[in-house]
């Protein structure tokens, strides 16, 4: 019967049809995984460089304040002061006003046998630092940050109780007088629950996150699954310095976490078990000037569910060849795998980072169902890449450019200017007493305020040419391409009038309440560099405030 050229024909078609069944299954789609893998270990990696950057650029950020407060006059001065002092006095508000206004958790400043003669918190005063290696290597000229460790004093913790232990790490610089010589060292205590929070403005997925471990395994920031970790009794108040990410299943630290600490950036595409049992992707990233690992996780049910929904309507399409006649065996299979190729093309364009093309087949059977599939995917990851982005550089609240994107374009703005000789200023504003108003009326009432400054900095500026960022908090700069010093305070004029003329007043509250800021504004000189134009705007500010605020002072 075999030799029938009947069942030579069916057995022929029947070849011919599970050919390119065998194919696509056996090569085509192997490949598309492996495309796949490199998306999604590309958006790790993404994720974890701009993490790093973060990170840096948070941490230089503390050791610029740190170095600023040991510059300034009246901290230079502190040896010269008592408690009883008027300039004492003055001194221990500056610092609190520094502590309140940044964060920090308490500011001190030692003299050099390591005696701490001013404190933000009064029973740190005379207590003794010396043995503290922050304080030593600041004795030696150096602006110096810690290892996080568990804090040797009652410090409040994340529930506002006052508790030893909570993770916090110290930057610390020299003080010296006008001979250069070291006179004391000011240190800042740092609460790491800030870098948490700034870590976690980086999203990454439903099941993504993003945290630091130390060189002994244990997690330094926040973990995303706090709450069930506690009730699988990892930890018992917090993740940091708590959590060792220990892999349940080997009792020994995970496979990402053992490849970090080794100092060298890597990834593992196939998955492996975490701290929760749980099987993720992770991208991994040593700093070595902090001793800190960076790790970057996702779930592989959540990063490979797109490819595990394409495996199914393959396999669906299989079944449904299968039953396909013999005699159409031949078109089905060029049908089948002339779009399968273009898929696989689309899949290693995405690998490459090309997110552009689309797959183009417009039908009503399976391939289109599948080329939508794949359009859908491609269409989010391109959503999620450009959120990213411009998360990276906007205010969430105001719609404004972030401080970070202004580190970024002041430089470039300022290299510009010089080229050029063009002038340039910029306006630093505060809104006066903005959290006496949000700590009165609530968080919702203050993002109003905020909110309203944003809209008059867009609509009294030049669009396309005049930049409005948030700095931070209630903080906002004005960067002015093309305008001299007069000229940016008649704006900065104009845009305090009409902020002033804002009605701020909550539900409920007779006497009607305006808000007014206070604004340093200051102009580019020839060949100086962007840090100084903004620490000199800064400064012109705080010269509005202490001349009694709702003014503009010019430096």
């Amino acid at each position: 019967m075999l030799n029938s050229i009947r069942s030579k024909t069916i057995i022929l078609f029947f070849l011919l049809s599970f050919g390119p069944l065998l194919i696509s299954r056996l090569v085509i789609y192997p490949k598309v995984w492996e495309a796949f893998q490199e998306v999604r270990i590309r958006d790790l990696e993404s994720v974890g460089h701009k993490q790093a950057e973060l990170i840096s650029m948070w941490m230089k950020e503390r050791k610029a304040d740190t170095a600023a407060i040991a510059r300034e006059y009246l901290v230079r001065s502190f040896l010269k002061f008592v408690p009883r002092d008027k300039e004492f006095q003055e001194l221990t508000s500056y610092l609190r006003f520094i502590k309140d206004r940044y964060g920090y958790t308490e500011i001190s400043i030692a003299d050099s046998s390591g005696r701490i003669r001013v404190s933000t918190r009064e029973d740190f005063v005379g207590l003794g630092v010396a043995e503290f290696d922050y304080f030593q290597e600041a004795t030696k000229g150096n602006i110096f940050i810690t290892r996080v460790h568990p804090s040797v004093f009652p410090i409040q913790n994340e529930a506002g109780e006052m508790e030893k232990g909570v993770p916090t790490l110290f930057v610390s610089s020299p003080i010296r007088d006008d001979g250069d010589k070291t006179i004391g060292v000011v240190s800042l205590m740092v609460d790491v629950t800030a870098l948490s929070e700034e870590m976690r403005r980086v999203k990454l997925g439903r099941t993504g996150e993003t945290y630091l471990v130390d060189e002994n395994g244990y997690m330094i920031t926040d973990s995303h699954f706090v709450s069930t970790i506690r009730e699988m009794g990892l930890v018992k108040k917090r993740t940091s310095l708590e959590l060792k990410l220990v892999d349940p299943t080997t009792g020994q630290l995970t496979k990402g976490a053992q490849a970090c600490l080794k100092g060298e950036p890597g990834y593992d595409a196939g998955g492996y078990p975490d701290y929760r049992g749980v099987k993720v992707l992770g991208f991994w990233h040593w700093i070595p000037e902090y001793n800190w690992g960076l790790m970057s996780e996702i779930d592989e049910a959540e990063a490979y569910r797109d490819l595990y929904e394409l495996d199914r309507a393959l396999m669906s399409i299989s079944f449904a060849f299968i039953l396909i006649v013999a005699a159409s065996a031949v078109f089905l299979g060029r049908r089948f795998t002339a779009p399968i190729l273009h898929l696989t093309e689309v899949t290693r364009s995405m690998a490459r980072g090309d997110l552009s093309t689309a797959v183009g087949l417009r039908s009503k059977d399976e391939f289109g169902e599948l080329a939508t599939a794949f359009d859908t995917m491609r269409e989010e990851l391109r959503q999620d890449k450009q959120k990213l982005e411009e998360l990276s550089v906007t205010d969430a609240l105001t719609g404004l450019y972030n401080r970070r994107y202004l580190q970024t374009k002041l430089v470039e703005e300022v290299v510009r200017t010089n080229r050029f000789h063009r002038p340039l200023s910029m306006i630093f504003m505060d809104v006066d007493r903005f959290k006496s108003y949000n700590d009165s009326y609530g968080h919702q009432e203050g993002d109003k305020v905020l909110k309203g400054l944003a809209e008059v900095l867009l609509r009294d500026t030049r669009k396309k040419i005049d930049i409005a960022y948030r700095y931070g908090g209630e903080e906002f700069v004005v960067v002015l391409p093309e305008t001299n010093g007069e000229q940016a305070v008649v704006v900065a004029e104009r845009v305090l009038k009409n902020f002033r003329g804002l009605d701020f007043t909550p539900k409920g509250i007779v006497e009607p309440i305006h808000l007014t800021f206070s604004a340093g504004v200051t102009s580019l000189k020839a060949g100086e560099e962007s840090a100084s134009l903004l620490e000199r705007a800064d400064h012109a500010m705080y010269q509005a405030k202490s001349m009694g605020r709702n003014r503009v002072v010019k430096a």
